[in-house]
Formats: structure tokens, sequence, C-alpha cells
């Protein structure tokens, strides 16, 4: 009794696996479809790989509905369905979840919450998140002000080829012995959050 359950699933395992590809070229269809900004194919092909739990199908359709591509615009919706994707593991979803939270987008602004999700998805090698936790340790948002952690963050996304985050990272450099200026950088540089 107990081999045949394990075969079951095994065989099980088999088939999903074997399967995959197909439920993958429906989701490269939508990203497709999604780049020639044909926003109502993109969802046509991500909504059913969304029901079946995929999470970056479900992340990029929350992606939609925050930036109003190819549906209404729609924040709480948005959120339910990037947060679905965040527990999911997606690391997209979890920086455009923190997004939100930065800029207050359908809920109450939380630069802390932001940071948590940003750093998450950064630990998953986002090069933009990377840079956004570059940005938040060097002027103090929504974590402690830590200059030398920004730079770390800040050359892994440099590393991985955000310009802007090779730029500030060479500034921070340069300045790095001259406190009043790196104050008045830091005063620039939230303007990028």
């Amino acid at each position: 009794m107990y081999m045949k359950a394990l075969k079951m699933k095994l065989l099980t395992i088999l088939f999903l696996t074997v399967s995959y590809p197909a439920f993958g070229a429906s989701f490269d269809k939508g990203l497709d479809c999604f780049n020639k900004k044909d926003y109502v194919c993109a969802l046509n092909e991500w909504e059913p790989l969304s029901e079946a739990g995929n999470t970056y199908a479900t992340g990029n359709i929350g992606h939609m509905y925050k930036e109003g591509l190819g549906v209404k615009q729609d924040y709480h919706k948005a959120i339910k369905l990037l947060r679905e994707a965040v527990m999911g593991g997606n690391p997209e979803a979890m920086l455009n979840l923190g997004f939100m939270y930065q800029k207050g987008y359908g809920i109450e602004q939380d630069l802390f919450q932001a940071s948590l999700l940003i750093q998450l998805s950064a630990l998953y090698d986002n090069e933009v998140a990377q840079f956004k936790m570059g940005v938040y340790y060097f002027v103090g948002a929504g974590v402690k002000q830590d200059r030398e952690v920004a730079k770390v963050w800040l050359k892994k996304s440099c590393h991985n080829g955000v310009q802007d985050a090779c730029i500030l990272l060479t500034s921070v450099t340069d300045l790095a012995g001259d406190k009043e200026l790196l104050d008045m950088l830091a005063n620039f540089t939230k303007g990028m959050l």
C-alpha cells in the first residue's frame, strides 16, 4: 500500500515537472504581449496561470492594477494580488508592494514596511531593490542611517548594472570625509524615494 502511494506521488511530481514548459510558455507569451503593450493579451495569458498558483503571473497582474495597464487602476486589488505573490516568494512583487508602501498608494505610507519588502527583494538579487536599499540606508528612510551599509547595497546594484547606483556610489565614496557634503547629497537623494 505504501509503495503504491509513493508511486502515485512520484508520478504526480513527474507529470507536474513535464507539463511545466506548457505552463511557462503561456507566461512567456503573456510577457511578450506585455512588452508589446498588448495588456489585454497579457492579462488573458496570466489570469489562468495566476488562478493555478503561479506567483509571477499574480505579481504581474498586481503590477498592471497598480499602474492601470490594460485595466482600471485599482490599488486595493493590486495590493491583494501583490501580497499573494509576495507570500509565494516573488521578488518582483516584494519590490512592487514595497513601492506601494513607500509612496502610500492605496495603503498608509510606511517606510519601515517598504524597507522590509524591498530588502527581501534585494536579497533575491534584484538590482533595482539593491539600489533602493542603498538609497534607504544612505538617507535613513525606514532604516537607521548607515552609509557603510548603503555602499554595500549600492556596490551590488552597480555590479548588477544599475547606472544610478554606480553614480551614487562614486559620489558617496568621493565625499567620504566630508560630512557636510554627504548630508547635502543625502537630502538631494531623498528625492529618489
